[in-house]
């Protein structure tokens, strides 16, 4: 997977290794920081998870980004499904 982002670069894979032993139990959604649709589509292409459209969902990327206090990329935050209520931002780490 290829990225501007060298963390993404090093992150990602260990994610959709970790993702694939789990995939039946959580879900993944990517919101993305590429600064262009290409960039994006072809990131995103190689990801075996879901992901708000590169268009249009700015407003949608920017209220997250607030409310979990998004400081710097890639992170990786857990929200319960059932409820929408925050549990972690510190997903990455762990």
């Amino acid at each position: 997977m290829q990225s501007w982002c060298p963390p993404c670069q090093a992150f990602s894979p260990r994610l959709a290794e970790f993702y694939g032993h789990v995939k039946d139990q959580i879900e993944i959604e990517y919101i993305s920081s590429d600064r262009a649709v290409v960039d994006f589509e072809g990131y995103f292409g190689k990801m075996p998870w879901l992901s708000l459209p590169a268009i249009g969902t700015a407003g949608i990327k920017n209220k997250l980004a607030q409310a979990c206090h998004i400081t710097g990329i890639p992170a990786l935050i857990v929200l319960d499904a059932t409820t929408g209520h925050f549990v972690t931002d510190q997903a990455r780490t762990a």
